[in-house]
């Protein structure tokens, strides 16, 4: 009792009031329970986590489902997945036609990416593209365009600030500054296609089609236009001829897909693989700048060798 009441007698002024609210502070937190929680948003895929890492910042904490490598068209959650969107403020699925097995999921706060994509910029795959024979269909591979990112920032932003409006201050800046960002990344990597606009492209599917509509690159085709529908004889015939007639450069596989079908292309043409990559999530793809750029310098690489 006597070192207690030293101790008070020492505190006079500033002093004494500071060392009063810390400790009033501990003991409202201590007979509360209260702590500081920071929000966790979930994405269902790794490109569309990195956009919300950009807006979200410190703020809170993002969580990909999908696993580098695996392929958002066939994945199968786990229960721990089904944990980690149960306990999210925000649940983020890019297009329904690309990730249905994110609609399994019982999730009020659930967030379609690409209805945050303004209308003029989102893209139809023609039935030809996606290998249909039917009514063409809602292109949900938005985020592989800068572009077409930065214009969805503000949208985003705004409904990360209705999922928790205290940081609404922090996400439209973030949002912010990762818009100028992307509009440095886009010119950087419009001067590092310029030379090869109206190459054909040859691809295992049709993953980059808003990339390169922006950057003045052309379709001759695609191996495997539906996932999980390995191409028939007739067509690999046909793309073999259109890889003669078009001046194709080389055949651009995946890490998500099975390469058997590009391996027989590949020794009909003589054409070399390269692997473009949608998803990132792997060393050296994690970020957003980093994917749009890999896939960019391998473009380069394919074209110049």
């Amino acid at each position: 009792m006597l070192g207690k009441l030293k101790f008070w007698s020492v505190l006079t002024g500033a002093g004494a009031a500071a060392a009063i609210a810390v400790l009033a502070l501990a003991g409202c937190l201590k007979d509360t329970g209260a702590t500081v929680e920071r929000p966790s948003y979930v994405a269902t895929i790794p490109p569309l986590a990195a956009i919300l890492r950009e807006v979200v910042g410190e703020r809170g904490e993002v969580i990909s489902l999908l696993q580098p490598g695996a392929s958002p068209h066939t994945y199968d959650p786990r229960p721990s997945d089904v944990k980690a969107v149960e306990g999210a403020m925000g649940f983020f699925y890019a297009q329904k036609n690309l990730d249905a097995w994110a609609l399994s999921f019982q999730q009020t706060n659930a967030v379609e990416a690409f209805e945050l994509v303004p209308e003029k910029l989102r893209r139809t795959m023609t039935a030809h593209e996606h290998g249909g024979h039917g009514e063409d269909a809602a292109d949900g591979h938005f985020w592989t365009s800068p572009l077409t990112v930065r214009a969805m920032l503000p949208e985003l932003a705004a409904r990360l600030s209705e999922l928790d409006p205290e940081g609404a201050v922090a996400y439209e800046a973030n949002a912010e500054r990762f818009a100028a960002e992307l509009t440095a990344l886009n010119d950087e990597v419009s001067a590092m296609l310029k030379p090869y606009a109206s190459e054909h492209l040859l691809l295992v599917h049709p993953s980059f089609l808003y990339f390169m509509s922006d950057y003045g690159l052309e379709l001759a085709g695609a191996v495997e236009p539906s996932p999980g529908k390995e191409p028939t004889p007739k067509s690999l015939a046909r793309l073999i001829e259109v890889a003669r007639e078009r001046d194709v450069k080389a055949i651009f596989t995946e890490p998500q897909l099975p390469k058997g079908p590009v391996r027989v292309l590949a020794e009909e043409t003589g054409l070399p693989i390269y692997v473009l990559d949608p998803l990132g999530g792997a060393p050296g793809r994690e970020t957003y700048a980093e994917l749009i750029r890999y896939n960019a310098k391998i473009l380069v690489k394919a074209f110049s060798d």
